[in-house]
This record gives C-alpha cells, structure tokens and sequence, in this order.
C-alpha cells in the first residue's frame, strides 16, 4: 500500500469537532438535536478497494494522508507523497466537495468529487474519481482515462491490515 500526503483547503464554516464515526454516537447539541458526523470527516477513512486515508479536520483546514491499495504495477503510484488540494463548500458543509493527487511519479493524477452523507447510522464519502495517465502519443490518448466510483467508510470494507501505525 503506498502512503500519499494529502493538503485539504477547505472553505466550509467551522464544524464541531465531534470525531464520531456513527449518527446513534453522535454528542447533542446545545440545542438538544444530535451533531452530524459529516460536519467534521477527521479520522480513518476505508474504499471499497482497499486504499485508506486518514483526514484530520482543524476548523476549515483538512490535512492527511492517502495510501492506495491499487496500482498497476508494483511502484507505479511512486514511492513518496503527491501533491493534493481539496475545498469543501462555504457555508454548506454537506455539499459536494473534490481533492486531487498527482501521482509522485508525475505519470498520472486522479481527481475526486465527493459529498458526506449519512447512509442508515453511519457516515459514508461517495467519491466519483478520473485517472488520467501520461501516454507517448496520440494513438495512445484512449486509454489515457479511467473513471469509476468508491465509498470511503469509517470501518474497512475488506479483508486488510488497516495501517494505523503508517497513516
């Protein structure tokens, strides 16, 4: 699994730090109504596939990091962080929002669109993703683009170590 430093700038009003990973968890409000556990996305996150990341919140700041769990070939994510960039909406922290990471081999770059949203009693990212790879020529450009979906969950969604001593 290779490990990728993720730089969130995030734009979205200040959340409460609540750090729950399920709504029945969730701290109430001074209000009494229970907090949103998408208001504030800091901890390890899972796909589908494998790959983990592990966000840390601060007001609108979102650092982290990504390991991928897929590569084409052993190496060809690269073996040190990639560059990433994520902004969440202003004043609608339960919108869509994107992050991008260029590969630190320079040869591909994937871009995320994605939105929090509470499925039964937990919270899921719902990621639509596009990889776009470097090719040699125009013949080439028709498989320069892969697109495809994730859902990132608090808890793994497959068989692996998580990589909390790494992440």
């Amino acid at each position: 699994m290779k490990l990728c430093l993720l730089l969130f700038v995030a734009v979205a009003s200040a959340s409460p730090a609540n750090g729950q990973a399920d709504v029945s968890d969730a701290p109430s409000m001074s209000d009494g109504t229970d907090a949103n556990p998408c208001d504030d996305i800091t901890g390890l996150w899972y796909n589908n596939l494998g790959s983990q990341m592990t966000l840390v919140q601060n007001g609108t700041i979102i650092t982290g990091f990504y390991g991928t769990a897929v590569e084409s070939t052993e190496g060809a994510a690269g073996y040190t962080p990639p560059a990433l960039l994520m902004s969440r909406p202003v004043g609608n922290p339960h919108g869509t929002f994107a992050w991008i990471v260029i590969w630190s081999n320079g040869r591909s770059t994937t871009a995320w669109t994605a939105q929090c949203v509470i499925c039964g009693d937990h919270a899921e990212l719902h990621t639509t993703w596009l990889l776009r790879s470097k090719v040699d020529g125009c013949d080439d450009r028709w498989k320069a683009t892969r697109v495809g979906e994730d859902t990132f969950t608090r808890y793994p969604q497959t068989e692996i170590e998580p990589l909390h001593g790494n992440l």
